[in-house]
């Protein structure tokens, strides 16, 4: 009876050991503390928002304290029309918003530091997007097809855009610092037709550097020319 008594308390004290070698996340490798799902199933991974449930149908969605990162294709395809995201989130991953063809809104933090490629591809429904202070890049195609999207100020801060990054959107007004910049082509619209249908103005302004005043010239004369957009060149150098 002893022995078995023993063998039992052993048991026992194995027990949660055992139930925390089994509650290990298959997304991310992590164990139970680190990962969970919230009240409407939305799976969070070690500070990254893993995925949304498509079956969900709430408008709107406030991103959990404490997210880092919004995860690869989180929410794509899904009928959501706001998002917010919290203080403290510094990347959204690729395609993160791709296909949300009803998102109307999406309020970005101060943290912000990188848009993910396609990260709101198609979201056609996109009115207003305010870029924050600190962010850094914007990746390829980040905000292509977002037909709605009629003005956007992008901030000294951002180092590179990536190609295609605002095409084809419905963008007629862009205020853009570029210093220290790097782009991909056809940043702000590749479709000659469809650029010419719509008139563009491109505000460029506080540039830093004077020998970058060349190739940003350059750059914004090749738009002209071959897209028809309109270049507001607010700097004291002549770029004819």
């Amino acid at each position: 009876m002893e022995k078995l008594l023993g063998f039992l308390c052993m048991l026992l004290m194995l027990m949660p050991m055992m139930a925390l070698a089994e509650e290990v996340c298959p997304l991310c490798g992590g164990t139970s503390d680190l990962c969970l799902t919230d009240e409407v199933g939305a799976v969070y991974c070690s500070g990254t928002l893993v995925s949304y449930p498509i079956e969900q149908d709430l408008t709107s969605y406030t991103v959990r304290e404490g997210t880092r990162i919004i995860g690869e294709y989180a929410f794509d395809n899904l009928l959501i029309q706001e998002v917010i995201l919290p203080e403290g989130v510094v990347m959204i991953g690729e395609g993160a918003f791709w296909d949300c063809i009803s998102l109307e809104r999406v309020y970005l933090p101060d943290s912000l530091m990188i848009i993910g490629d396609r990260a709101f591809c198609n979201c056609r429904e996109l009115t207003d997007v305010t870029l924050p202070p600190n962010l850094y890049a914007i990746g390829p195609s980040a905000f292509v097809d977002c037909w709605k999207l009629t003005s956007i100020d992008i901030p000294e801060t951002v180092r590179y855009i990536g190609s295609e990054a605002f095409c084809n959107t419905g963008l007629t007004e862009v205020w853009w610092r570029p210093v220290f910049f790097e782009t991909g082509f056809c940043v702000f619209d590749p479709d000659e037709l469809y650029s010419k249908a719509r008139s563009k103005t491109v505000h460029v302004s506080e540039v830093l550097l004077e020998d970058e005043i060349g190739d940003i010239a350059n750059f914004c004369a090749e738009y002209e020319e071959r897209y028809g957009i309109t270049f507001v060149m607010d700097i004291p150098y002549a770029w004819d």
